[in-house]
């Protein structure tokens, strides 16, 4: 009878964390880069914070998903995407895994 128990609360945990990869946020990977651009170009700093504040909040699971959110959004790739940031005075380069929920600054 345990080992039926063990397996029933292994497969458990593997269906909540599959539920939490799906609806998990986006975190977003380099947050140092994005300092350091803010302090090269201090007028895109509004627009970058508020960048990073929906992509955190974003859970895309494919790029049809973040095209809604960001119409002018330039997907290069399955994973290569290319923001306009400041009304498309400067641009953000991102490698999105969206199987794993992260969004790496290039």
């Amino acid at each position: 009878m345990p080992a039926k128990a063990g397996i029933f609360h292994l497969k458990a945990c593997v269906t909540n964390l599959v539920t939490f990869a799906i609806f998990a946020p986006m975190r977003v990977i380099a947050v140092k880069t994005l300092k350091n651009y803010i302090r090269e170009y201090p007028q895109a700093k509004q627009s970058v914070l508020s960048w990073y504040e929906e992509a955190e909040k974003a859970e895309w699971s494919n790029p049809n998903e973040l095209r809604s959110q960001y119409h002018h959004a330039s997907i290069l790739s399955e994973k290569r995407v290319v923001f306009n940031i400041h009304g498309n005075s400067f641009r953000l380069i991102v490698d999105i895994e969206y199987r794993l929920k992260i969004v790496f600054i290039v």
